[in-house]
């Protein structure tokens, strides 16, 4: 429900103006909340571009991560859906293109004509590779102006309240 999106238009500033009137504190925490959608949507858009600019796309990357990690193991889309929370259709289109781009081999996974498994291949190994060198050099672009106090303090925080939204209540 509360997306990066969310922190800007008429409903944030419905629920700022409630927490406004009803404590300074309550502000407080909605208009962090609020930054920190914001900060984590232009995070993430800032890694994105990055994996756009070395022709990857955030799912193909994922994919692709996931088949490398699990290489030891016969990898189906199904698998891959699974692991990665997403369709099977999602998983399909996606091995496509990275078929298409030389990055996985499907292989026969046995007898049956529609059981495959997915294997990268070395030029998916590098490009992979490739990847993660880039990604953690933006990475360590961006955060590199935090003060490692600072990093140790977000990272506290962010555990916090990953453990915190766990406990809310579902209905």
């Amino acid at each position: 429900m509360f997306a990066a999106s969310f922190s800007h238009g008429p409903a944030c500033d419905a629920l700022m103006a409630v927490a406004r009137d009803r404590s300074p504190v309550g502000e407080l925490q909605c208009h962090a909340l609020f930054g920190l959608f914001e900060t984590c949507a232009s995070l993430s858009h800032a890694l994105k571009q990055e994996l756009a600019r070395h022709a990857h796309t955030e799912s193909g990357f994922n994919v692709l991560g996931y088949v490398l990690h699990h290489a030891s193991e016969v990898v189906t889309p199904r698998n891959i859906a699974d692991g990665l929370g997403l369709s099977l259709q999602t998983v399909t289109a996606i091995l496509g293109r990275l078929e298409v781009s030389g990055l996985i081999a499907r292989e026969r996974a046995s007898e049956k004509k529609r059981d495959f498994t997915i294997k990268a291949t070395a030029a998916g190994r590098q490009a992979f590779a490739s990847a993660l060198s880039h990604q953690l050099a933006s990475i360590t672009r961006l955060m590199s102006p935090l003060d490692p106090r600072d990093l140790a303090a977000l990272d506290v925080t962010c555990a916090r309240l990953r453990e915190i939204s766990t406990q809310l209540p579902t209905s």
